[in-house]
This record gives structure tokens, C-alpha cells and sequence, in this order.
């Protein structure tokens, strides 16, 4: 796997845990507290577990990464109302994914050395 695709994938996670509106996202959703919420979204996943899944190489492209950060969204918006802030967060965060994404794959620059924030 191509170490610039690694490089990119921090630098999104960079990003994105890099504003604290993404607080909510950077763990798992506490069951104890919604014990229902596997019922409704069947796949969770969170901001925590992409970070730890692309230090550990899990992601074999990346596709596959997009597609685990988007699903946070799109567990977001299935699990809370529509005019709930945290839903309609999750619709503009989805939206910046996207452009970071398309920008990623129309750039080939060499990306800068990620520094996380959130570890």
C-alpha cells in the first residue's frame, strides 16, 4: 500500500478531529446510554476506530477508508432526528468529506506530515 495514501488518510482524520464540533464522532456511541441504537444502525463506527484502523494499515484503499468516514455520518442521520443540530452537523460534515475526497483524488501532491490531535 502506497505510504502517500496512509499520509492522506491521517490528514483527513487531522482535519476532521481537528474541529471540536466533531467531538460526538470521535468514540464509540455509548450503549449503556442508547441501548437502541444498534437496532437502528446495524454498522457503528466512529472517528477513534478509523484513526486506529489506518495507523494499523486496515484500510487496503482508499475507498475503503471514505467509505468508513461517511458511515459515520450516515449512522448520524439514521440515528437522530432530522432537525436535531448533531444531524444536520453530520449533513455539512458529510458534505466536507466529499470535497476533501474529490480533492484528494484530483491532487497529486505528496501530503504534509499529519499531526493528530485527538489520540
Amino acid at each position: 500500500k502506497d505510504s502517500d495514501d496512509k499520509m492522506r488518510m491521517l490528514s483527513v482524520l487531522r482535519k476532521l478531529l481537528s474541529d471540536a464540533q466533531t467531538e460526538p464522532f470521535w468514540t464509540p456511541v455509548d450503549l449503556k446510554m442508547y441501548p437502541e441504537y444498534t437496532s437502528l444502525v446495524p454498522m457503528p463506527m466512529d472517528l477513534g476506530t478509523i484513526l486506529q484502523r489506518t495507523k494499523e494499515d486496515a484500510y487496503s484503499d482508499e475507498f475503503n477508508f471514505i467509505r468508513d468516514v461517511l458511515l459515520v455520518c450516515s449512522n448520524c442521520q439514521k440515528f437522530n432526528a432530522e432537525e436535531s443540530a448533531l444531524h444536520q452537523y453530520s449533513l455539512r460534515l458529510k458534505e466536507e468529506v466529499e470535497d476533501l475526497f474529490s480533492r484528494w483524488i484530483e491532487s497529486d501532491d505528496r501530503p504534509a506530515d499529519p499531526d493528530i490531535p485527538y489520540e
